[in-house]
């Protein structure tokens, strides 16, 4: 955890496992990821394509819930006591921005992983206390993946 503000919390996240290509499939148009082009060199551009934001805002949903108990653990669930739905990431997470991206070695699919830095505003400001900057947690994320309140 880098900080945690009024209403947003940005994260440093380490791609470890090798069939995780997380950031990989968040960067890349769909239709191209895999593409020879997409595969050949590390990213550089750290714009969100506008067809993957679901995808980005689902990830970081998922980064924080694997946080532990907070205020923004807590809305989610009360969310889907009340709605009877699934979690919704676009309620909770306004939007993620990528400020930095280095690349870290090539997955098992030959895309890569990344250590990426992530800014994500949340819905409500309050949500963002319980976040404590300098604690460092391991977190399971996948952009299409259910989000699991635990």
């Amino acid at each position: 955890m880098l900080a945690a503000g009024p209403e947003t919390v940005v994260l440093e996240v380490a791609e470890y496992h090798p069939d995780s290509d997380a950031v990989h499939r968040i960067l890349t148009k769909p239709g191209v990821e895999y593409a020879a082009k997409s595969l050949s060199a590390p990213l550089t551009k750290l714009a969100i394509p506008r067809e993957k934001t679901w995808a980005a805002r689902n990830f970081a949903a998922q980064l924080l819930s694997d946080y532990g108990e907070t205020p923004f653990l807590a809305a989610a669930r009360a969310f889907v006591e009340e709605e009877e739905l699934e979690p919704d990431p676009t309620v909770f997470i306004k939007s993620v921005t990528i400020r930095a991206l280095i690349p870290l070695e090539k997955a098992g699919n030959q895309s890569w992983l990344y250590c990426v830095t992530l800014e994500i505003r949340l819905g409500e400001p309050e949500w963002c206390a319980g976040f404590v900057v300098g604690r460092k947690y391991v977190a399971r994320a996948f952009p299409t993946a259910d989000w699991e309140l635990g």
